[in-house]
């Protein structure tokens, strides 16, 4: 699906979702205008690996699944030239080495993702090193404030991307006035679960 109307800068959401049966990985890519409004929506088709594949990439296998056969092909193919890319897992921070667009990860709290420890708050974090992120890494968190109901969210990049992160946070500022920073990705949730429902390659 693509959307021409919008004349703002654009954003694109990536994410990662299992297929029902629980056996195959979707990436797919959501495009937001200034305002929230979906410009584009791309899928993969469900990648499933062979018990011999899982057995035999071990713990490669999910970068070369998220990063290589997902987001590249996904970010790579989109027509509506967003300016940046916003992940839900730190993890995937790591897509910023197979794309040119800036890669900035974006989550609720000032924490990693389900799979490691927690982090710090912002507020605990104080009196660190300016380059020091809150797990001991380059990098922080960067709170944004919504002009509308909704919490609090962070922001985060890899360290040579800390530059183009601060150009963004306008952008990101006036679009957290209309929508929820982190919704878009429910939204993702929601297409690859109606996905499921209409074609049974995503069953």
């Amino acid at each position: 699906m693509t959307n021409r109307n919008s004349d703002s800068p654009n954003i694109a959401y990536f994410a990662m979702r299992r297929t029902p049966d629980g056996e195959g990985h979707i990436g797919a890519a959501l495009v937001v205008d200034g305002k929230g409004i979906p410009q584009e929506f791309r899928c993969t088709v469900p990648v499933r690996p062979s018990a011999t594949q899982i057995a035999i990439y071990g713990a490669t296998l999910r970068p070369l699944i998220t990063f290589d056969l997902c987001g590249k092909m996904l970010l790579s193919s989109l027509t509506t030239g967003p300016v940046a890319c916003l992940v839900e897992s730190e993890s995937e921070l790591d897509l910023q080495e197979y794309v040119s667009v800036p890669v900035f990860h974006v989550h609720r709290t000032a924490m990693l993702d389900r799979n490691s420890r927690l982090e710090p708050s912002i507020y605990e974090r104080r009196g660190r090193s300016k380059n020091e992120g809150s797990n001991g890494m380059p990098g922080e968190h960067i709170q944004l404030d919504s002009t509308a109901s909704f919490a609090p969210v962070f922001v985060k990049c890899l360290p040579e991307q800390q530059k183009g992160l601060e150009n963004l946070l306008p952008m990101l500022q006036t679009l957290f006035g209309f929508v929820d920073l982190v919704e878009p990705f429910e939204r993702i949730t929601s297409g690859c679960r109606v996905l499921g429902e209409r074609d049974n390659r995503f069953a």
